[in-house]
């Protein structure tokens, strides 16, 4: 039964992952020195990361994790890596 839970929520993450980056990319900023994407990070409420360049700023709080309240940080993470992908 376990398992088949497991590949349920597999498969919702997975009919869900370009809603999830539509939602990473809508609270985030760009960045003042590249001018690149800056995503929410995990955990925090006003910190972000810029995916071009890296530096790492506070602004206005994000409310990321309560619009993904199940979503693990290394899935997070993933996303974020994908999206990094897709500037380049």
């Amino acid at each position: 039964m376990l398992g088949f839970l497991k590949n349920a929520w597999d498969k919702h993450v997975e009919n869900n992952m370009d809603s999830y980056k539509r939602d990473i990319k809508r609270q985030s900023l760009s960045c003042n020195r590249c001018n690149k994407l800056s995503v929410p990070v995990f955990g925090t409420s006003g910190n972000y990361e810029c995916l071009g360049c890296g530096r790492r700023f506070t602004n206005k709080n994000h409310h990321i994790k309560s619009r993904m309240p199940n979503m693990s940080e290394k899935l997070y993470l993933t996303l974020c890596d994908e999206i990094r992908e897709g500037i380049k």
